[in-house]
């Protein structure tokens, strides 16, 4: 089997290359935009035509919240009219398109964990452009597409809200952050199991793929700064303090875990516990 991937220099993409890579399939990578130019049709369906991959996985995005907010339109061009151009030039090939979707769809007032076919409202202009994305996959690619959704990924491969966590402990006397913020973290090499577990068996749908488990911003800031051995105290703010005090231009969701429902319908096996997780991370981390 012939994969594709692009983002591939990126956090999650280079992960997904090594995953494709070891479990002997062939792949074809593009790992900026100088590589592939996403946002141009006609240099999209050149390449998918020259290549002629079984699957696509499309781990390029705009993921910068708060720039989506400020330009909108890049925004919109980087995550809805490349995955677009990839669900077009698939269509037109017969590959499957796996594309990489967000929590960020979600308004986060269900107070439970988010199901696959839970009702999507987004808050941000980069929520809006993922779901869109979504949208438009699933309409040129019926039966051929895999929508999966994440959350607050980080590895070892790009700069992460880990890192930010472990830089910040280090310098400043205190940390504060919010308590009732709640979301699932996620590492990208499970993440890329999970992507490589779908391509090989697809069934076209909507999937969520998240750690296990659910955490406040302030407990995953404790958990890293005690993990690592660092004593700087993590003081808790709620989220509406830090919308008053940082004024952030973008809306978030307040409580969006996501339920793997569909991954264990099908007999896939889940994410490990976001604890387990982010505790391989800084182990390994330490090594490199």
């Amino acid at each position: 089997m012939t994969v594709l991937v692009t983002g591939a220099g990126g956090m999650l993409g280079t992960d997904v290359c090594t995953e494709v890579e070891r479990r002997g399939h062939a792949l074809v990578a593009f790992p900026r935009r100088s590589a592939l130019e996403l946002t141009d049709l006609v240099a999209v369906r050149a390449a998918i035509a020259q290549h002629q991959p079984d699957r696509v996985i499309n781990c390029a995005a705009w993921t910068d919240v708060e720039g989506a907010e400020r330009t909108p339109d890049a925004a919109w061009r980087d995550n809805t009219l490349a995955s677009w151009n990839l669900a077009a030039a698939c269509a037109e090939t017969g590959a499957w398109l796996v594309q990489v979707s967000t929590d960020f769809v979600f308004d986060g007032t269900k107070g439970a964990p988010y199901e696959e076919f839970d009702a999507t409202n987004p808050l941000s202009v980069y929520g809006r452009s993922k779901e869109a994305a979504e949208r438009l996959v699933r309409t040129l690619l019926p039966t051929r597409h895999l929508i999966v959704r994440t959350a607050f990924l980080y590895g070892p491969h790009g700069d992460n809200l880990i890192e930010k966590i472990l830089r910040a402990a280090q310098s400043r006397p205190h940390l504060t952050f919010v308590e009732d913020q709640v979301v699932s973290p996620t590492h990208t090499a499970d993440l890329a199991r999970t992507l490589l577990d779908l391509v090989e068996n697809p069934l076209a749908g909507t999937y969520h793929a998240a750690s296990a488990g659910q955490c406040s911003l302030w407990e995953l800031a404790q958990a890293v700064v005690s993990q690592a051995g660092l004593t700087t105290p993590v003081h808790a703010t709620t989220f509406a303090e830090f919308v008053a005090t940082a004024k952030p231009l973008a809306a978030r969701p307040r409580y969006s875990p996501l339920a793997c429902r569909l991954l264990a319908l099908r007999g896939l096996a889940p994410l490990p516990n976001w604890q387990d997780a982010l505790a391989y991370y800084l182990e390994r981390r330490t090594l490199r």
